[in-house]
């Protein structure tokens, strides 16, 4: 900035100081019930506010977090208290407690996993308590925002929440995560599912609901999600699968029933193994008005010659005679190099300081 400019600026802010307030911001990560993490400004000092001609905010300190600026503020708190977090929330009370509505919050853990057949993606991983009791209450609202560095919503693939009390397929994260491919949704009390849970996704590729309570798998089930390779509903209480349930998924390679009450297969990375167990299911599950259940059949022969992960720690010894499929490896490349790269930057500082204790102690005998 050349000294014209300065003298510029500088003119300019003293016809405003007194029309213009300054804040000095201490900033830092905060997390509240309903919007999460946010990354807000708490003002230091005094505030002081008398006309409204002076009301109007000039300019705020700079000392940011690394990587962040005023566009990742999402909260102003003056005294420790956030004035809009507090207005929301009393409203929100008191329209909670009048039945006007209901809010669903979740907290995300936001990272990259590795799938086999999704391969390595960013996913919400539902961190704490989410509970869905009724379809009145199912709508997910908003989810915490403390993303990886230069991520956000719209990076979100994959959606993960085992072992929550839910009773349905959580409403509303097409609103939030607007290209999900992946929902892994096991150990729940998750009984039904409906051709709307899944419509607002019509990138869906996996899906894996294992060890649920789900006991009928509808006509038109999947008719807006063509792009399906992954399906699993084994260990759940499925005792009617419609005729045309997988009929329009041209792309499904895996497909797992096994444990439940009308079938007891799969077929695991094979085009033609999944066409036999659809076949199979048209049979034996078609048009079953009650659960029968029946004796595991021989269980379809597996092709693929994925191992197991050895850090994976789900328990997957239900599956007959195939090798189990981990659903993410943590890979440990990343965390050597940065080993090695904090060791050769030590190293380095040691040997620069040696040299510059030896020329400082004997460099003038020479």
């Amino acid at each position: 900035m050349n000294f014209l400019s300065f003298f510029i600026l500088t003119i300019l802010h003293l016809l405003s100081a007194s029309s213009t307030t300054n804040l000095n911001c201490e900033y830092k990560l905060n997390n509240y019930d309903v919007v999460g993490y946010i990354y807000q400004c708490d003002v230091i000092g005094d505030l002081e506010i008398d006309t409204k001609d002076s009301a109007t905010i000039a300019a705020a300190s700079q000392g940011h977090y690394s990587y962040r600026s005023n566009d990742d503020v999402a909260g102003f708190v003056k005294k420790k208290i956030s004035m809009e977090v507090f207005r929301f929330t009393f409203i929100l009370i008191i329209l909670q407690n009048l039945n006007l509505c209901e809010f669903l919050h979740i907290d995300c853990i936001y990272s990259f996993h590795h799938y086999d057949v999704m391969g390595s993606i960013y996913q919400c991983k539902v961190d704490g308590s989410f509970t869905i009791n009724s379809r009145e209450t199912a709508t997910v609202n908003s989810v915490s925002r403390l993303h990886s560095f230069l991520q956000n919503n719209n990076d979100v693939i994959g959606f993960v929440a085992d072992n929550k009390s839910l009773n349905h397929f959580p409403k509303g994260l097409d609103k939030i995560f607007q290209n999900l491919q992946l929902f892994r949704i096991r150990y729940t009390s998750i009984h039904e599912i409906s051709q709307s849970d899944f419509k607002p996704f019509p990138n869906l590729k996996e899906l894996d609901m294992h060890e649920n309570k789900i006991t009928v798998l509808e006509d038109g089930l999947f008719d807006y999600n063509p792009k399906l390779v992954f399906i699993s509903f084994s260990k759940n209480k499925i005792f009617r699968i419609e005729s045309s349930v997988f009929d329009n998924l041209r792309n499904l390679k895996y497909l797992y029933l096994t444990e439940n009450e009308c079938i007891d297969t799969f077929a695991n990375n094979d085009r033609d193994l999944v066409e036999l167990v659809v076949t199979r299911t048209k049979i034996i599950c078609n048009n079953k008005d009650e659960p029968t259940t029946l004796a595991p059949s021989a269980t379809t022969k597996s092709v693929s010659t994925t191992t197991e992960d050895p850090n994976f720690e789900e328990d997957y010894s239900y599956y007959e005679d195939y090798p189990p499929r981990p659903s993410y490896r943590t890979s440990s490349n990343g965390s050597s190099l940065q080993i090695m790269f904090i060791i050769i930057f030590l190293l380095a500082i040691a040997v620069a300081g040696g040299v510059f204790y030896f020329f400082s102690a004997y460099g003038y005998r020479y």
